[in-house]
């Protein structure tokens, strides 16, 4: 598997598509065709009330794709094959489409992944594609300030109850800084990770919360979802 992303490194920078390896590159990376095969949402962003008891907060959700296709394949090879080669992909079109932000003050918080998760995965993908996003947008990132405290049960195959139980408590806030946070996940489901990661910093006293993520699922379609 390193060989062959290492191969697409390689061909990428004679010029040719990263995905698919045939035709010229496009844009970030990529082929026209590759490209036009991305799930864009419908409109540049996603929003929704995140839930009953955030309503109130109005915490927007800012999303690019949908979790199918050739994202979904691009997420899962990046979590589970270390398809480096995705990252500029997939956070070059997110900073393209993604609304225009007061982001000079921001900190982005990548969700966290349990240390014996990411020793075993070899890293936190999200992580990585925080750390890309906000180099590009000179914006400061946070790898420390939220940690997950417990390796929870894969979500894959948990209903939206089961994956709110799930995650409960899961979450430690371990630094405050007054500055708008901005929580960045690569695949949002049912959004109870990222509901649990708000109540948390909302308890620790963070007003300002915003979210963006890479792509949103549908629950039947069968996410990817383990992190």
């Amino acid at each position: 598997m390193r060989v062959w992303n290492d191969l697409k490194m390689h061909f990428s920078k004679l010029g040719l598509c990263r995905r698919c390896l045939k035709n010229r590159c496009f844009i970030h990376g990529i082929c026209l065709d590759c490209y036009q095969a991305l799930p864009l949402i419908s409109g540049d962003v996603l929003t929704q009330p995140f839930s009953h008891h955030l309503d109130d907060l109005n915490i927007k959700i800012q999303a690019i794709f949908n979790y199918t296709g050739a994202v979904k394949e691009m997420i899962c090879q990046l979590k589970y094959q270390q398809a480096l080669w995705t990252v500029p992909i997939l956070g070059a079109v997110f900073i393209d489409r993604v609304a225009p932000i007061e982001t000079d003050t921001a900190v982005i918080i990548p969700m966290p992944m349990h240390h014996r998760r990411r020793r075993k995965r070899g890293y936190n993908q999200v992580a990585v594609l925080a750390a890309w996003v906000a180099n590009r947008l000179h914006m400061t990132v946070n790898m420390n300030l939220l940690t997950r405290n417990r390796d929870t049960e894969f979500q894959h195959g948990l209903n939206k109850q089961e994956r709110i139980k799930n995650v409960k408590g899961c979450f430690t806030v371990k630094q405050y800084c007054h500055q708008p946070v901005i929580l960045f996940d690569d695949v949002m489901t049912t959004g109870s990770s990222l509901r649990e990661a708000c109540r948390v910093l909302i308890s620790a006293g963070y007003v300002d919360i915003r979210i963006w993520v890479i792509a949103v699922a549908d629950l039947s379609a069968g996410a990817c979802d383990a992190r």
